[in-house]
């Protein structure tokens, strides 16, 4: 049996998270919400869902998302941030994705 790989999708509430979910649904566990937990993120954020990301510089450790899907154009970060209107982001991230999940033993 081959090892399962798990990550979170976190957002605040209307910012696609489950749409995202279903997206990049693979050979893969993947969750929603477990914002504390240590798993890799990425995370689901638009701008008519809240004034801003769950991501705060001040407060998280870059290295624990993997990327970033927004609408918001002036959203900056150091880690791969995607916009919902870019055409070949799913296919990248669904990569970054299955590279940095947690791998739980079989």
């Amino acid at each position: 049996m081959a090892a399962t790989r798990m990550i979170s999708i976190i957002g605040l509430r209307k910012a696609g998270k489950t749409t995202f979910l279903a997206a990049l649904a693979a050979d893969m566990v993947l969750v929603e919400g477990f914002e504390d937990a240590p798993l890799p993120k990425i995370e689901v954020y638009r701008s008519v869902a809240g004034p801003k990301p769950l991501f705060d510089p001040a407060v998280h450790d870059p290295g624990d998302w993997i990327a970033f899907v927004t609408d918001d154009r002036s959203f900056r970060a150091p880690f791969p941030v995607f916009r919902f209107s870019d055409t070949a982001w799913l296919v990248t991230i669904a990569n970054l994705a299955w590279d940095r999940a947690n791998i739980l033993p079989p």
